[in-house]
């Protein structure tokens, strides 16, 4: 998966945190310290001797955090429900796990369909330090350029424009018009999530389709439901660009709002970019633009999942066509043709599904 403005608003810098806070971590420490030190001398058995060593770990953990070195990596905060995780991310982590991999002299293995930029594994390679790796790219069994189209809409606003969410609807409207619904609404932040939204209801205020928005009900229990209803539109951002699997045509359509860059605001982000230009590197081309290629690639996955699969995917962003390294991001998509009219992407659609219909059952729609 992608770092989102929501997620981020939970994390902190360790310099962002009050005073008040980091002067009684001390004294935290010690009377952490103190209470492993009690723990041990009561001799009461395995379970005091273990919450002993608890302590005692705890303690020396937060001695270690408190002293290191500001460019050793990023300390920050992850404020949860709960409570207040105190975390630590170094710079550069590929000369540690290069150093535990040689350390284990066996054959190490790294698979996914999302490891190369194209047929670039560099970028992956060099994150785990690895970059002498012996690499394999091993093409799809599915059929893109008879099972999906590509759609990049013109005439597209910026993606900042405050009218961009209405747009990239009304760009969809006309495909989801046709298959009936059976799509995937993807979005970049929960607040172009909310926007689209809206902007979905504007467009539709009584939709002819179920539809399904993220937040509703667990992750599980919309994707069932999704698959039980046959026609839905789901809008959606976060956990389901990865692994969401549906088959057959109860998705149709995959429709992506914005390039998926990470969220500047977040903490791990800065300290990773930060690392790279440490050591003198580009943060943009070496992490953020194949971070975002490597996201796209797996929000444009979730279509085609079977050899009887097919659909349209819509990528919203003009950025694709105006910007040079949108070169990177088409390159790395499946091999489908790529459509500029929506009319042509609705008639694919149209087509496809009265193939279908004499087999395919009655959808119901939702209440």
């Amino acid at each position: 998966m992608t770092s989102s403005r929501a997620a981020a608003a939970t994390r902190f810098e360790w310099e962002s945190l009050p005073e008040a806070f980091l002067d009684l971590l001390p004294e935290i420490e010690t009377a952490i310290s103190a209470i492993a030190g009690e723990l041990e001398g009561l001799g009461a058995g395995a379970g005091t001797a273990n919450c002993a060593r608890r302590g005692a770990t705890l303690a020396n953990g937060l001695a270690a955090l408190r002293e290191l070195a500001d460019d050793a990596g990023l300390r920050w905060v992850d404020a949860t429900p709960g409570g207040l995780l105190l975390q630590f991310t170094p710079f550069e982590i590929a000369e540690r796990l290069r150093e535990y991999v040689v350390a284990r002299p066996c054959a190490w293995v790294f698979t996914s369909a999302t490891l190369a930029v194209g047929d670039d594994f560099s970028h992956f390679a060099a994150r785990i330090g690895l970059g002498e790796a012996r690499t394999l790219r091993i093409g799809s069994p599915f059929d893109y350029r008879d099972q999906a189209r590509i759609l990049l809409p013109p005439n597209m606003p910026e993606p900042q424009h405050p009218d961009y969410a209405t747009r990239f609807i009304e760009v969809c409207a006309p495909l989801l018009e046709a298959s009936g619904g059976r799509a995937f609404l993807l979005y970049t932040s929960y607040r172009g999530l909310a926007e689209g939204v809206r902007a979905l209801q504007a467009r539709f205020p009584e939709p002819p389709f179920p539809v399904l928005v993220q937040g509703e009900a667990p992750r599980e229990a919309l994707l069932r439901r999704f698959r039980e209803l046959g026609n839905a539109v789901l809008l959606a951002t976060g956990s389901f660009w990865e692994g969401v699997d549906v088959k057959g045509e109860a998705l149709s359509i995959v429709a992506i709002d914005k390039l998926p860059f990470a969220s500047p605001d977040d903490p791990l982000l800065r300290a990773r970019l930060e690392g790279i230009r440490r050591r003198g590197g580009n943060p943009f081309s070496e992490y953020q633009l194949p971070q975002a290629v490597l996201t796209l690639k797996q929000g444009v996955g979730r279509l085609i999942r079977d050899f009887e699969d097919f659909g349209v995917i819509v990528l919203g962003d003009p950025r694709l066509r105006t910007k040079a390294y949108g070169r990177v991001f088409l390159e790395a998509l499946p091999p489908s043709p790529v459509l500029t009219d929506g009319a042509t992407a609705a008639r694919f659609l149209t087509e496809r599904l009265a193939r279908l219909r004499p087999a395919m059952p009655l959808a119901s729609q939702a209440t």
